[in-house]
């Protein structure tokens, strides 16, 4: 008796209950296509192919440019920079002030998350985002636009 066998024998298995499969049926099947790879169709299919891959490709480069921040806020500060040409130098000298104040609140968010593990119900839950949500949000989203601006301030030159 197979090894294989005798072990689905031991786990309780009756031979009634052991299901044997035929045989795979194989067709003999060509390995060639049925049409030359370089046919007429094919390369006009290719070709339009290749057409819509580049128009993708173009169309991609446009949605990641629209969406890059970075480029918007230097744009911005292109059109509009003879009437706000101090912004980026003064923003990148209050960028260390919002980050300070910033860290201390995700200090402060921390330190009550250690002191007490009474998030399960919904009272101290809603308390809780209503501490620290908007502010951590609000926060987080003018350090992120004053730093945008800061990036722009011309570097200091190394000597």
């Amino acid at each position: 008796m197979p090894a294989r066998l005798k072990m689905q024998l031991e786990r309780g298995l009756t031979l009634e209950s052991i299901i044997v499969a035929p045989p795979l049926l194989r067709l003999n099947t060509p390995t060639t296509p049925t049409r030359p790879v370089d046919s007429p169709d094919t390369n006009v299919l290719l070709q339009h192919l290749i057409e819509l891959q580049r128009e993708q490709v173009s169309l991609m480069r446009r949605q990641a440019f629209r969406n890059d921040d970075h480029d918007r806020v230097k744009q911005l500060h292109e059109r509009h920079g003879p009437d706000f040409a101090a912004l980026p130098t003064a923003c990148q000298q209050v960028l260390p002030q919002l980050e300070r104040r910033y860290l201390e609140l995700l200090d402060n968010l921390t330190e009550r998350l250690e002191d007490t593990d009474d998030l399960d119900s919904d009272f101290s839950l809603a308390e809780f985002l209503d501490r620290f949500g908007p502010r951590m949000m609000q926060l987080g989203h003018i350090l992120n636009q004053v730093g945008m601006f800061a990036n722009l301030a011309p570097k200091p030159e190394s000597t």
